[in-house]
């Protein structure tokens, strides 16, 4: 192995490269976002920024060296579907580690009663996954992280990159809302520097039924906006069960005959729900008018059975008779 210093390894620093470009993406934001844009997603790129940099601010000393990737080994909760990494997801980073080195290094801690690891990757899964496909040693940066401090350095760096998906992060989030918070959503969000509702639609992304995300062919196609369509129909028995039988069926269909993106597969499961639509009756409506001719009651009984009365505030008709045309129809 070969280790690069600098002063004895004791490098002192206020911030590392990470809390810098998050402080540039954030100062961006402020003149791209500030006419017109996203003010929930400016005020996280601010929240996250103060958080990374309060981070490193703990950092007194840097330790670099290059070691085989095969001694690391991915941390258990870290945010990227590593297995799903390929030739095609990192050809960027392949291309450009072939042609500079590894500029950034991936930040890891020790591991200790692994004999054949001896870090965890924090983040750089993919520089990982490079080092290894190349035959090369990575360079990594060693860090003393708790689980919650590696939590929220991995989501740091990852936050602004088109490359991790928002699956992969509802994952995570889900993760560390009941490892680190005991699933209180208003003690994390702060910690992310993100308001509570942008957290939940991430969580109510993560809880998607298996049967739904097994209709993706990858699972990283799956969107916000999509749980946004689905969850609220699948409150109702009969159009879940048309959703969980359609998914069903396409996770079943051989590969190269499935859906070609995420947006497909959204389509062919609220299609499903559109026949269950036009399959279920029409609300039957009786209007009933007073002694006075004037209308009093209207009743509308659902496909189920279930009744519901809206009564008229001008009938000037009394409570008993308001009653008795009730009960004529019960």
């Amino acid at each position: 192995m070969n280790d690069i210093t600098d002063k004895g390894n004791k490098v002192k620093r206020r911030r590392s490269a990470i809390g810098s470009v998050l402080d540039g993406v954030a100062s961006k934001n402020t003149t791209d976002n500030t006419e017109g844009g996203d003010t929930s997603a400016l005020s996280e790129h601010r929240g996250q920024s103060r958080i990374t940099s309060a981070m490193n601010e703990k950092v007194t000393s840097v330790q670099i060296k290059e070691v085989p990737p095969s001694r690391c080994k991915m941390w258990s909760h870290h945010n990227r579907f590593y297995g799903l990494l390929n030739e095609a997801s990192c050809a960027d980073l392949i291309k450009s580690i072939r042609d500079q080195g590894q500029i950034q290094p991936a930040i890891v801690r020790k591991v200790d009663g692994d004999d054949a690891h001896d870090y965890e990757v924090i983040c750089g899964a993919r520089r990982h996954w490079v080092a290894t496909r190349l035959a090369r040693e990575i360079k990594i940066e060693v860090r003393d992280l708790t689980d919650e401090e590696a939590f929220l350095l991995s989501d740091a760096e990852n936050r602004d990159r088109e490359d991790i998906s928002e699956y992969e992060r509802a994952i995570e989030y889900r993760d560390a809302l009941k490892l680190y918070y005991g699933g209180r959503q208003s003690e994390m969000a702060p910690k992310l520097g993100m308001n509570q509702g942008h957290l939940s639609k991430y969580i109510a992304l993560a809880d998607l039924p298996e049967e739904v995300v097994s209709a993706y062919p990858d699972p990283r196609w799956i969107a916000i906006r999509h749980a946004g369509k689905l969850r609220p129909l699948m409150k109702d028995s009969k159009l879940r069960e048309k959703i969980i039988k359609a998914a069903e069926s396409m996770s079943k269909v051989e590969e190269g005959k499935r859906p070609a993106n995420g947006n497909d597969v959204l389509t062919a499961l609220l299609e499903a729900t559109q026949k269950v639509k036009a399959e279920t009756p029409k609300p039957k409506v009786i209007e009933i008018k007073s002694k006075a001719g004037k209308k009093m009651l209207k009743a509308i009984t659902a496909a189920n059975g279930e009744k519901t009365f809206l009564l008229s505030s001008n009938s000037n008709a009394s409570k008993e008779e308001i009653l008795e045309a009730i009960g004529g129809l019960l």
